[in-house]
């Protein structure tokens, strides 16, 4: 799933977005790693999540200026929950239009499903 976040959308330095994803690993021993990206940035990949769990990704977005962004993400259903953000501000240029998605490599495609988006 990707949602693509309109240009201009985030014009204003303080301008915020809330992205909600979620979804299932298989219950199995095949290697899965799972990547987030806000804005077209990978904000946080997990390699090897816990197999058969439903995992969570909330994450707070906001502009700091033209072209960095903030990003302060929890994740749960990864065998704990964690709350964090990258300790130097994010770059994208902010007046484009960007993409929020999660992606999986995985050794089957039913090894992990996203099964929910929002922005």
């Amino acid at each position: 799933m990707v949602y693509t976040v309109s240009a201009g959308r985030l014009s204003s330095n303080g301008d915020r977005l809330k992205v909600v994803m979620s979804g299932v690993t298989a219950s199995n021993a095949n290697n899965k790693t799972i990547k987030f990206y806000i804005l077209g940035v990978e904000v946080l990949s997990i390699v090897n999540p816990a197999s058969g769990d439903t995992w969570v990704f909330h994450c707070d977005v906001a502009r700091l200026s033209s072209t960095t962004f903030s990003a302060t993400y929890t994740k749960s259903g990864f065998a704990t929950t964690v709350v964090s953000s990258p300790s130097t501000p994010l770059t994208a240029t902010l007046s484009n239009a960007l993409d929020v998605k999660a992606t999986a490599t995985a050794a089957a495609t039913s090894d992990v499903s996203q099964n929910y988006l929002s922005v």
